[in-house]
C-alpha cells in the first residue's frame, strides 16, 4: 500500500461514529486544515428535502461516497459498509433532538468556533423538525467538519463538493434511517 493511503488509514481508524461517516465523503484529497472556517457555513443554502429525494440524485450521492474516501474507511469486500452509515445517521438524528444542549456547550467552550459558524448552527438549532435539521447538519458538516467540533477525525473536503453532489450526498445519507 502506498505511504499516502496507509496515512489516511491510519486517520480513519478506530472512527465508527460521525467522523467515519464524513471519511467516507472525501471527495479529491484532504485538507488537513481543522481551524474554523466561517465562510463555509454563515449561510445555510437551501438544502434537499428527504422525501423529495430522487431515485437519481440518491445514486447520484452514492457514487460521490463510492469514489471517495469510502474506499479507504468504509468498505466491507466490494461495496459500502452501509450498516456503519446506518448506525451514524441514528446516531446524529438523536443527537440532533437535543441540539440545543450542543450549541450552549459550544457557546461557553469555544466561543470562537461558535461565532465562526453562528449563522449554520443557529438555522439548525432553530428548525423543529428532526429530518430538516438532520438535512441542515450535514450540509454544514460536508462544507467544514470542524464547525461545531474541532476534535474531528474528518478533514475539509479538498476539493469541496459542487452543490450538486453536496445536494445528491445528503439525499444518499437520508435514506438511512
Amino acid at each position: 500500500m502506498a505511504p499516502r493511503t496507509l496515512r489516511l488509514l491510519r486517520k480513519c481508524a478506530g472512527s465508527w461514529a460521525l467522523p467515519a461517516l464524513a471519511c467516507a465523503l472525501l471527495a479529491g484529497g484532504c485538507d488537513s486544515q481543522s481551524k474554523p472556517q466561517g465562510n463555509a457555513t454563515d449561510t445555510p443554502a437551501a438544502a434537499p428535502a428527504s422525501a423529495g429525494s430522487s431515485a437519481a440524485a440518491v445514486a447520484r450521492g452514492r457514487a460521490v461516497s463510492e469514489r471517495a474516501c469510502a474506499k479507504l474507511c468504509h468498505r466491507a469486500g466490494n461495496v459500502v459498509n452501509a450498516p456503519l452509515y446506518e448506525d451514524t445517521m441514528k446516531t446524529r438524528r438523536a443527537a440532533l433532538a437535543t441540539y440545543d444542549q450542543t450549541v450552549a456547550r459550544l457557546k461557553v467552550l469555544d466561543a470562537e468556533r461558535y461565532e465562526a459558524s453562528k449563522a449554520a448552527i443557529d438555522a439548525i438549532a432553530a428548525e423543529p423538525s428532526i429530518e430538516r435539521r438532520t438535512t441542515l447538519w450535514l450540509r454544514a458538516y460536508l462544507a467544514n467538519p470542524s464547525f461545531e467540533s474541532g476534535t474531528n477525525r474528518m478533514l475539509a473536503l479538498n476539493p469541496p463538493l459542487t452543490e450538486q453532489e453536496l445536494n445528491d450526498v445528503i439525499s444518499f445519507l437520508l435514506t438511512f434511517p
